[in-house]
């Protein structure tokens, strides 16, 4: 006869089983019944006007075979079960298998993967550089990221970065999985910022309100859900501003400075790249130079361009057919994450008596006309540049084709972020120091146009002075010293 602690004990053990398939059987219905909320709520908030994706790749039976047994499944099926795992789960937030996030999303996400038509993993794969912070070289968001227990990942919505040195990516920094709907490409909308691309749907951000010139803007943080992030630039600025702790600075190598682009891409600088509002040139030169670019030809003065102009994959190029197309700042060939070569002096200016090279300014040609810079000119030449003499030298040309014989200072090197080097040809960054805007200027001055903002290597003229650059009326005049030729109010109409 049992006896009535058995039969208690009995009892214990089957409520505590049917209490374990009860709380799985919840965890399991949260999963799904998150994933399936985003799905039918996340469009309402994010469509811009016109078609749109409805679903997301996750959780439509456009996505292929199931994950389990092979079969084609539905929406409330097992395809939580592509990534999660109710009790066998090895990462946190349920997630199946996986050190880092990457290698969860490229069991998908790569040549080899399970259906996915971006396979993301090659653009890391393809690149043999890594990320050198000593030296200022940087080649990729990295995607391996490990979480540690004093700095971990957060989900996509978390303000994680905020006032923190928190240095890292994920996939999901940039990309909700459970809200993402495929390859609908990112818009312009004219002299306003670029809106985001599906494929950021859900993803948090910083919105700005802008101060004067040269000031920090009032943030607001964005978690993507409740509040949608309204411009493609929103998504940088978590990271890339000053609401989060940059790192620091080698005072020595201005060159590689890590600056704050919540401040360098306030529209109310006198001279920016037009991230969130068109630029301050609206000259017919700057127009025809932009109607001569390689790649971005679409440009005008009135538009603005996307971050991903400039950082995105250089493998990207080929497939692009317009500035709006799928361009992804993971992993680049060329420093900076670049999407193209682009020489900024840093290691090395040109050499004496090296020649011209085209090369070293293919990120300016996507949206410039290369031949207002090359020695054999050609169409529409000097009619794209301002910097020009009447009836007179093209001074762009000048600087950056004709000195390679011209000599420099005695003793002088080749490093832009030492006062006096410089002694061949010149490149675009020792008068377009900082190629986002003239917010941070290492010569003195903030109220330039033309994104001129001299180099360190750009010596004054005179003691105690800085390198000045002034403009009246439709020209300007430059007073330094530069490559070992002085310039007294050196003046082109």
């Amino acid at each position: 006869m049992r006896r009535p602690a058995d039969s208690m004990r009995s009892i214990g053990t089957l409520a505590v089983a049917a209490l374990l398939l009860l709380v799985g059987w919840l965890l399991a219905a949260a999963v799904q019944a998150t994933a399936a909320h985003a799905i039918t709520s996340a469009p309402n908030a994010l469509v811009r006007s016109g078609s749109g994706p409805t679903t997301n790749p996750h959780q439509s039976t456009a996505f292929g075979a199931g994950p389990v047994d092979g079969t084609t499944v539905g929406v409330n099926s097992d395809r939580c079960a592509l990534c999660h795992r109710v009790h066998t789960a090895s990462q946190p937030a349920l997630l199946a298998s996986g050190a880092t996030q990457s290698e969860l999303c490229f069991t998908c996400h790569s040549s080899a993967g399970l259906g996915s038509s971006t396979p993301v993993q090659s653009e890391y794969t393809d690149v043999t550089q890594t990320n050198n912070p000593a030296t200022g070289l940087y080649y990729s968001h990295t995607a391996y990221y490990s979480p540690s227990p004093s700095m971990p990942h957060l989900v996509e919505s978390s303000d994680e970065f905020s006032g923190v040195l928190n240095r890292h990516s994920e996939c999901s920094d940039c990309h909700n999985p459970h809200q993402s709907f495929g390859t609908t490409i990112a818009a312009s909308t004219g002299s306003n910022a670029w809106t985001p691309s599906f494929r950021l749907s859900g993803v948090s951000g910083l919105s700005v309100v802008n101060g004067p010139a040269g000031a920090a803007p009032a943030y607001t943080f964005v978690n993507g859900t409740d509040s949608p992030v309204t411009y493609e630039y929103q998504v940088c600025l978590k990271c890339h501003s000053g609401r989060t702790v940059l790192p620091p600075n080698d005072s020595g190598l201005p060159s590689r400075d890590i600056l704050d682009i919540g401040i360098e891409f306030n529209p109310n600088n006198y001279s920016t790249h037009p991230i969130e509002a068109a630029g301050t040139n609206a000259t017919p030169a700057m127009n025809v130079s932009l109607a001569g670019g390689t790649k971005w030809s679409t440009f005008t003065s009135s538009s603005t361009i996307r971050c991903t102009n400039c950082h995105a994959n250089g493998a990207a190029l080929a497939s692009a057919t317009d500035a709006g197309s799928n361009l992804a700042p993971h992993a680049s060939a060329y420093k900076g994450i670049l999407i193209a070569n682009y020489n900024n002096g840093d290691p090395a200016l040109p050499a004496q008596g090296a020649a011209y090279a085209a090369t070293d300014f293919t990120l300016c040609y996507l949206c410039h006309a290369a031949s207002a810079y090359s020695p054999g000119g050609g169409a529409p030449g000097d009619a794209a540049t301002n910097f020009k003499l009447v009836g007179g030298s093209n001074l762009h040309r000048l600087h950056v084709s004709g000195l390679f014989n011209k000599g420099g200072e005695s003793g002088a090197g080749t490093s832009i972020d030492v006062l006096g080097d410089g002694v061949g040809n010149a490149v675009c960054a020792e008068c377009h120091f900082r190629p986002h805007s003239t917010a941070f200027p290492t010569g003195g001055q903030t109220s330039n146009s033309r994104l001129v903002a001299f180099a360190p290597n750009v010596r004054p003229l005179g003691v105690g002075s800085a390198p000045i650059f002034s403009t009246s009326g439709s020209g300007g005049s430059c007073t330094l010293t530069c490559h070992g030729h002085e310039h007294s109010a050196l003046s082109y109409p």
